[in-house]
């Protein structure tokens, strides 16, 4: 399960989760929690979008999703995956 959660207070984390296990967590530009390989892809989009749209940006690439900036401006529907295993992860 793959999540980007922005707080009240502007904190953004991404999350992976397989199994109940965290697989990787971190905020984008700042703490490092469970370091992996989406980390890196989302600094790579920081110095030209926000962290939270580089977040999405990279985690609709990981399933398949196209969030682009017309759906981010508008209203971001949640979605619950059980899928564990994106096409090409792991």
């Amino acid at each position: 399960m793959l999540q980007v959660v922005k707080s009240g207070d502007g904190m953004v984390i991404v999350r992976d989760v397989v199994d109940g296990r965290t697989m990787e967590m971190f905020e984008p530009g700042g703490a490092v929690y469970v370091d992996g390989p989406l980390r890196p892809r989302v600094a790579a989009l920081l110095p030209v979008t926000s962290r939270i749209v580089a977040a999405l940006a990279v985690v609709g690439d990981e399933v398949g999703a196209n969030l682009d900036r017309a759906t981010l401006d508008g209203l971001l529907a949640t979605a619950l995956s059980r899928h564990n295993e994106p096409a090409g992860r792991r």
